[in-house]
């Protein structure tokens, strides 16, 4: 499973420079436990009921970054889709949906999610980027 992430990495960054320059070196955490249920992080119900709908330019699979802390932050990996209203708007509403005890769930996390008519949520783990230099 590492390794097909490891491609998804390298794919995006072919794909998009700039965050490959940002991203280079990230993996998933080789010591990566069982992840939460999505319920136990966010509202899931209410998320799915309000995603917004996809833009026909973008992908109907979005990957969202999301630190729950004293400043909840929520980034949509996909350069693209963050610059459109519809990555904006699913921006906050998960941040919205965030539970007040996630941090003490799971303190960072990626969101899989899939728009469209049959909409769904998966929680995969935090990238782990080496400090710039390294």
């Amino acid at each position: 499973m590492r390794q097909s992430i490891l491609r998804a990495v390298v794919a995006l960054g072919v794909l998009i420079p700039g965050v490959a320059a940002a991203q280079e070196g990230c993996k998933a955490p080789t010591a990566t436990t069982k992840l939460p249920a999505v319920s136990a992080l966010l509202d899931s119900a209410k998320l799915i009921a309000n995603l917004p709908a996809p833009d026909l330019a973008a992908a109907k699979e979005v990957i969202v970054s999301v630190t729950a802390g004293p400043a909840p932050r929520v980034v949509v990996m996909d350069s693209v889709v963050a610059k459109t209203e519809a990555g904006k708007t699913l921006a906050q509403r998960i941040l919205a949906a965030l539970k007040p005890n996630a941090r003490s769930v799971l303190a960072a996390f990626r969101l899989r999610v899939l728009l469209g008519e049959a909409p769904a949520l998966s929680v995969l783990p935090a990238l782990v980027c080496p400090p710039k230099g390294s």
